[in-house]
């Protein structure tokens, strides 16, 4: 079937689709780039081939691929937006700090 033998509705539809398996792949292959491979289930070679199995792969590498970092709250390392595990956030009240309205 040809793109001009759809309606718009169906044209319309189809773009969702592939925007919506565009960003997931994109989301998915961005995360494993630079997810170290200590924190990826399996091998990251093989989650490679598998995120471009659509729609299945990248759905599945984010759902199952990574190991989770709940309850970890850590601070930037220095590059733009990337977690490092190793400098956790110690979050403290200190009721005689200047800061704390408390003096």
């Amino acid at each position: 079937m040809r793109w001009n033998e759809l309606s718009e509705r169906q044209q319309g539809l189809l773009l969702v689709a592939v925007s919506a398996e565009f960003a997931l792949t994109a989301t998915a292959a961005v995360d494993l780039w630079f997810r170290p491979r200590e924190e990826v289930r399996g091998r990251k070679e093989l989650w490679w081939l598998g995120i471009f199995v659509q729609p299945i792969g990248p759905i599945a590498y984010l759902m199952c691929g990574r190991r989770s970092r709940c309850g970890r709250a850590t601070r930037p390392s220095g590059r733009l937006g990337v977690l490092s595990r190793s400098e956790p956030v110690r979050l403290t009240h200190d009721a005689g700090s200047p800061r704390s309205g408390r003096a």
